[in-house]
């Protein structure tokens, strides 16, 4: 999920007047102050307040699925930072020689100059010391022209660091590190993360799914610096009203951007569709939001079970025998290793056709997640 600007408030019965962007903007752009994001949010806080209570940084680790809800927590960190410092949150895109990088801070206007607490860059796959190293002082402002030694390198990076002030740097898609399959290559890479704690003495976040961790036992240096970990674990699935599943469905149910209440704060709806989300909340969003555009596009006056069932069966190809508002409370109960099944047929099947099209020489793209 991304924060991009203020949900639009509007009469009920207005709704059907407004543009499609404006009505999914409501609920796009909506983030529920929920009890795992808030728990994430405070983690990444104890990160920034951790820095320079000793003598080098650490390196810390908030981990998840996908769409569990990483980016969603260090987006509203970092905005409630740029908040009490009285900064801006900036998010932008920049291109490198070798790819384009997400970039998030939080910047601050001095009289000596820009202050940034916080940033974050992205972590690009098969990522290698001088290239990671080049991404951290690019989002620094400093651009690497022409040959300069390693030294040169560490201590432009450490002016940076403590002329910004820096506090926290966060590597989103850390996992990318420890994805070569080359422990030399994880090794060298997650050397960066060594480096900059302890040269500079900043703290260091690694966000990304939970194989991230593997940094530790390919480079021992990253796991005996210090830092402390964190995995943002699914909703509990309970049709209980007072669970946060059922108040981050209702929730949602009060931005849905119809005249006619929909069905979201159900059990009959919102347990089947936590159990085919997994219970991870930032899933639960994505499918509400692009159902809730299938329902407007469909001319259908709410979010309702039978506008799920059609969702799932027309637009994500879910088979009837998989969709979680078809099924019986038994079969339901079930339903999460059907899932599990499904996918590892489905990524042996890919496997599959990757390999016969890579022995035939034919190039093929595509991204497995």
């Amino acid at each position: 999920m991304t924060i991009s600007s203020t949900p639009i408030k509007a009469d009920a019965s207005a709704w059907s007047s407004m543009s499609l962007s404006a009505r999914l903007s409501n609920i796009g752009n909506f983030i529920a102050d929920t009890p795992t994001l808030l728990d994430s949010v405070s983690f990444i806080q104890e990160c920034i307040e951790s820095h320079g209570c000793s003598p080098e940084g650490e390196i810390s680790f908030l981990l998840g699925e996908t769409r569990a809800g990483k980016t969603t927590a260090v987006e509203t960190a970092m905005r409630d930072l740029a908040d009490k410092v009285q900064g801006e949150f900036i998010s932008q895109r920049f291109r490198s020689d070798r790819h384009a990088a997400a970039l998030m801070s939080v910047d601050k206007m001095t009289r000596d100059g820009i202050e940034r607490p916080v940033f974050a860059i992205e972590v690009p796959k098969a990522p290698t010391f001088k290239g990671l190293l080049a991404d951290v002082l690019a989002a620094l402002g400093v651009a690497i022209k022409g040959k300069i030694t390693f030294g040169e390198q560490q201590s432009l990076l450490c002016a940076q660091l403590v002329g910004q002030r820096t506090k926290l740097l966060i590597f989103d898609d850390a996992q990318h590190v420890c994805e070569s399959g080359k422990n030399h290559e994880v090794y060298a890479a997650a050397d960066v993360f060594k480096l900059i704690a302890k040269v500079s003495g900043v703290q260091i976040l690694c966000v990304g799914l939970p194989h991230t961790l593997d940094v530790k036992t390919a480079n021992p240096q990253v796991k005996w610096i210090g830092g402390v970990e964190r995995t943002i674990e699914p909703l509990a699935i309970d049709a209980n009203p007072a669970s946060d599943l059922a108040i981050l469905c209702a929730t949602l149910n009060k931005e849905l951007p119809f005249e006619v209440a929909s069905h979201l704060s159900e059990p009959e709806v919102f347990v089947p569709l936590a159990i085919h989300c997994g219970g991870y909340e930032g899933r639960i969003a994505t499918i509400v939001r692009l159902a809730a555009r299938h329902a407007i596009r469909s001319n259908r006056h709410c979010l309702d079970k039978h506008c799920l069932i059609d969702f799932l069966r027309e637009m994500r190809g879910v088979p009837d025998a998989l969709n979680p508002f078809l099924l019986s409370a038994e079969d339901l109960t079930d339903l999460p290793n059907r899932l599990k099944d499904a996918k590892n047929a489905e990524v042996a099947a890919v496997a599959a056709r990757l390999g016969k099209a890579s022995r035939r020489g034919e190039a093929f793209s595509g991204i497995l997640r």
